[in-house]
Formats: structure tokens, C-alpha cells, sequence
């Protein structure tokens, strides 16, 4: 790729993914810390990502920004809810947990997705964590539950509605969503990780996960399941930054995996991946029929192998697209029909 390539295209944005993920294992390979790799990855990551974001700059939303909901510094979130909301309204509630390969990403990139969303009638709280390797597993799980408990006990200031809340995620995010999810609805689970759910079952009342990963132990396990070398390497790196540890078949992997822990009490869940994506065939689809499986009432968006133009990952933020757009109002459609 010449010196004048765009970087703003789609190509160029995954030749500079593709170019991180061997750079990033290969400083992980020569190394006895995943801390290198992981820097290498996360400057990479946050800077061939598309913005699709930004500042807020609908004047029909309200915000409420950087609010801390614990203790550690990177604990923070956003609020966003119609500008027009009475005051003691309560709206139903999404919130949102930030992608980035656990070790990347922040709550703003994608502000401009969470007030269109709060424009439709909705309070969308944008939850940020502390990312690996600052922070292993399962510290990030831990601060998202203690943001849920702090949107419950400031519902009136953010128009939320505690009993009315869809827990939605993408990437590592939407893995996260599905593990607190499982948390929530799956007491001896909860138990095992040490965690006390600090919203009830029947107050969660729907997930929206796009291109997630849900079998993250079998991935690590099996590396051929992932279809390319490049894409090995960077689950292999991120996955130790994450958790610590090299182990292929660690607890933590096993916790991890919300494909072998859902149970049938997991909320009706929305999930979506692009036909491009990878972790579609080998996570989303897999985990949509094993929630079927169970029982639990699943709204998938999937699209056929030749569906075009191809729709890689984190496809649903191009909301000028018209699969973009589709996406963002099957969500809606969804989200107003499990918070009626």
C-alpha cells in the first residue's frame, strides 16, 4: 500500500488491521508480558477505526456527560434522552457497552449512534470501562455491573427507567453485555464468578448484541476455527492481555464462553453480525441457535454469504448505509417492543 492510499477507506481501514494484528503478535511472541503487543494493538485499533461519532450535535437530544460510577478513573459514562423529556419522566432505558477487543474503544467514538437512538424515544447510557491490560478480567464485568446500580440509583436525573432496561453491546462490548445478561438471569453462574447482579431478572428485558464473540474458550482452543492467521494471532494477543494468562483453556476462558452458560431464563435477545465479519460464523450465529435452542425468543439479523456489498465487522454503525439503517431500526422495533 503506497505512501497516497486513502486510510478513510474500508480496505485501507482493514490492510492497517490485518498489518496490527501481526505486529502485535509478533512483539507478543518475543515478549513475557502481554503489555507491548496490547499497546501496539490499542494505537492501532483507535486509530484505523471509522469514526462514526464524535461530540454530540443533535439539539433535540440531552446529555449528561462523564458522570464516575466508581471509583477507577476510566469508570465513567454518558447519558443521552430526548432534549423535550418532562422532568420525572422515565423512558425505556438501553444501555451500552463500548467494543474495542477489551483493550480499545471509548464511550464517545460512536456518540452520534447513541442520540439517534435516544432521539427515538429513548435514554441510552454509554458505559465506559477500564481497558486491559490496565485491567484484567473480570474487573471491566465488575464496573459494569456497579454502572447499572448507578443508573438505578439516579434514575430521575437521567430519565431512566430502572425496571425497563435492554443491556446492549458490541464486539468485546456485546460479550460483555452476554456475560452480564447470564449474570442476571443465572444465579449458580453469578455465584461462580462472585458477582451480585445489581439489577433483578424481570428488569432486564431484552440484550441487543452485534458482532460479538460468545465461545471464546472453543476459539482459543481450536485457533483453526478462525479463518486466518492474522486473525489467531490478534485473538491469541488480546485474549492475554485480557485475562492474563496464555492458557488456551483457562477458568477464565471457560467463564468467558456465555455460549456453554445462558440459560433459559436469558432475556429475548436481538443479535446481528455482517456477512463479512468472521466472528458471525463462528460466534453469532452459533450463540443465536443455541438461545433458540434454550427456548429464549431471538430476533437475529443476519445476511446471506453473497449479500452485498459485503458487511464486515461493526457494520451497524454506517447508519447512512441502508444496511446500516436497517439494523438501527430493527433495534428500535425491538427495543420498543420488549420496553411496551
Amino acid at each position: 500500500m503506497g505512501g497516497n492510499a486513502d486510510l478513510s477507506s474500508a480496505g485501507a481501514r482493514r490492510w492497517l488491521w490485518w498489518s496490527g494484528a501481526v505486529t502485535g503478535g509478533l512483539v507478543l511472541t518475543f515478549t513475557t508480558s502481554s503489555r507491548p503487543g496490547a499497546l501496539v494493538l490499542r494505537h492501532l485499533l483507535n486509530w484505523s477505526a471509522p469514526e462514526r461519532g464524535g461530540s454530540p450535535r443533535r439539539t433535540d437530544v440531552g446529555s449528561i456527560v462523564d458522570e464516575q460510577y466508581a471509583p477507577e478513573r476510566d469508570a465513567r459514562l454518558d447519558v443521552y434522552f430526548p432534549a423535550a423529556t418532562p422532568p420525572g419522566s422515565h423512558l425505556p432505558t438501553i444501555v451500552w457497552i463500548h467494543g474495542g477487543a477489551w483493550i480499545s474503544g471509548d464511550k464517545r467514538r460512536v456518540a452520534s449512534y447513541f442520540e439517534t437512538l435516544a432521539a427515538a424515544g429513548f435514554t441510552v447510557v454509554a458505559v465506559e470501562y477500564t481497558l486491559a491490560p490496565q485491567a484484567r478480567y473480570p474487573i471491566a464485568i465488575h464496573q459494569i455491573n456497579e454502572a447499572l446500580a448507578y443508573v438505578r440509583d439516579n434514575a430521575d436525573r437521567f430519565h431512566a427507567d430502572p425496571g425497563r432496561i435492554v443491556l446492549a453491546g458490541d464486539s468485546a462490548g456485546a460479550q460483555m453485555a452476554s456475560q452480564l445478561a447470564t449474570i442476571v438471569t443465572n444465579p449458580e453462574y453469578a455465584s461462580a464468578l462472585g458477582v451480585v447482579p445489581s439489577v433483578r431478572a424481570e428488569h432486564l428485558r431484552g440484550v441487543a448484541l452485534f458482532c460479538g464473540a460468545y465461545d471464546v474458550n472453543a476459539v482459543a482452543r481450536h485457533p483453526r476455527r478462525v479463518p486466518n492467521a492474522a486473525l489467531r494471532m490478534f485473538t491469541h494477543s488480546v485474549l492475554w492481555a485480557y485475562t492474563g494468562s496464555r492458557d488456551r483453556d483457562s477458568e477464565m476462558l471457560r467463564e468467558m464462553s456465555t455460549i456453554d452458560h445462558a440459560s433459559s431464563n436469558f432475556p429475548p435477545t436481538f443479535i446481528s453480525g455482517g456477512n463479512a465479519d468472521p466472528l458471525t460464523e463462528v460466534h453469532s450465529q452459533p450463540f443465536a441457535d443455541r438461545l433458540a435452542g434454550l427456548g429464549v425468543e431471538v430476533t437475529p439479523l443476519f445476511f446471506a454469504t453473497d449479500h452485498a456489498p459485503e458487511l464486515g465487522h461493526q457494520y451497524q454503525f454506517d447508519i447512512e448505509s441502508d444496511d446500516g439503517r436497517a439494523a438501527l431500526s430493527a433495534l428500535i422495533a425491538f427495543v420498543e417492543r420488549r420496553t411496551t
